[in-house]
């Protein structure tokens, strides 16, 4: 990329379509919608009325809902999975991502998959702080229903746009801020940022942010690596998982990430899958043998 044109490189550094050899940039997405979508609708499709259900979740005037999959090998008390889906805050839904639950059911988790609403649907003029806020009331439902059902452990994964948010709801102090029982709280025990983001300041001037609007104040407000770390709290296992195929930025991040949380003494993981790319690192998730499923699976 020339020197002169930054615009371009950034939204090269953004584009994680460009930066793998397993298939051509203008196939990736409309292929990995198609793949999703295909396997989410069978597995929708297999659970029944008790398999799949959802509640709803409050957010001031934008209340959603979110999935709840329990098959019948699943206990009532089984620990959770919960999945925010990614799409760069303005695309895709939870429902494209159901086949994400496959492999963590029949381990013997429930999953549940909150939806959020997409940013260039809010009125706000800081979509992504409402973003962040209304996943944080998801999981507000999440520990209550954990309490509720005696549930041992949650554990958060998100994918891309889903990976800063998961790795945003890491950071907050759930007892102050929400008056959430300790007990709770501690039931959150492993957070899984999948190709994340961590500092969106740059996002402002690329393609990203044509739709969305995000300001340089809100971006820093939504980076990670912008955040204070408070030294007298315990956190979660922070676990920073990349593809081997994803674009420099991501790598230059998702390090600098690791190395400032490791740093005040919060355990963050680095794992890196080979052969993978950005999509194809989550839609393995239900092949037999899968590295990412096992990792996870292992790590909790």
């Amino acid at each position: 990329m020339k020197a002169s044109d930054p615009r371009s490189e950034i939204d090269f550094q953004f584009n994680p379509t460009l930066w793998t050899p397993r298939i051509g940039s203008e196939e990736f997405i409309p292929a990995h919608v198609e793949y999703a979508e295909t396997q989410s609708r069978h597995y929708r499709n297999e659970m029944n009325e008790t398999g799949l259900s959802s509640i709803s979740y409050a957010y001031k005037d934008a209340p959603q809902e979110m999935d709840i999959f329990r098959p019948e090998n699943v206990r009532e008390d089984a620990p959770i999975v919960v999945y925010v889906h990614g799409g760069w805050w303005q695309w895709f839904s939870k429902e494209m991502f159901s086949f994400v639950a496959r492999p963590f059911n029949e381990a013997g988790f429930a999953v549940y998959m909150p939806a959020y609403t997409l940013a260039q649907n809010w009125t706000s003029d800081e979509p992504m702080t409402r973003i962040t806020e209304q996943l944080e009331h998801a999981m507000l439902a999440v520990f209550e229903d954990a309490q509720t059902r005696d549930t041992s452990q949650i554990i958060l994964v998100g994918h891309s746009a889903g990976g800063q948010l998961v790795s945003l709801l890491h950071r907050v102090n759930w007892e102050e801020k929400y008056g959430i029982d300790k007990a709770a709280v501690d039931k959150l025990t492993h957070v899984f940022s999948l190709a994340g983001l961590f500092d969106l300041r740059a996002l402002t001037n690329s393609y990203v942010n044509d739709a969305i609007g995000m300001s340089e104040d809100e971006a820093e407000h939504l980076s990670p690596a912008c955040q204070p770390i408070d030294d007298t709290r315990t956190y979660s296992s922070l676990h920073l998982v990349l593809p081997e195929h994803d674009t420099s930025e991501f790598y230059r991040q998702t390090k600098e990430y690791q190395h400032q949380l490791v740093s005040k003494g919060i355990d963050c993981r680095l794992k890196i899958l080979a052969g993978k790319d950005h999509v194809s690192m989550i839609e393995t998730l239900i092949n037999d043998g899968d590295e990412l499923t096992a990792y996870i699976l292992n790590s909790v």
